[in-house]
């Protein structure tokens, strides 16, 4: 098991690594169109492979889309590791 991906960040760590504010955050968490967030007691945490993975989820929807319109090709928009 990768320790990295079990990380912890605080709303302020995600909104950084993200780079959009705070609110924004606590918005798209609130409307559930964000990472995945986490009460632990008051304090809202969310997992690093939760916010990867809700990261590179956005990437593929955003080249499908791409895709669909004709803006690039199928090979442009396969994804690299």
């Amino acid at each position: 098991m990768d320790a990295t991906k079990d990380e912890l960040l605080t709303p302020k760590q995600v909104a950084e690594y993200l780079q959009v504010p705070v609110g924004t955050l606590a918005i798209w968490r609130m409307r559930r169109t964000g990472p995945a967030g986490f009460k632990v007691g008051k304090h809202v945490r969310y997992r690093k492979a939760d916010v990867e993975t809700w990261l590179a989820e956005r990437r593929l929807v955003v080249l499908a889309g791409a895709v669909l319109f004709g803006s690039v090709t199928a090979a442009q928009a396969t994804p690299r590791p």
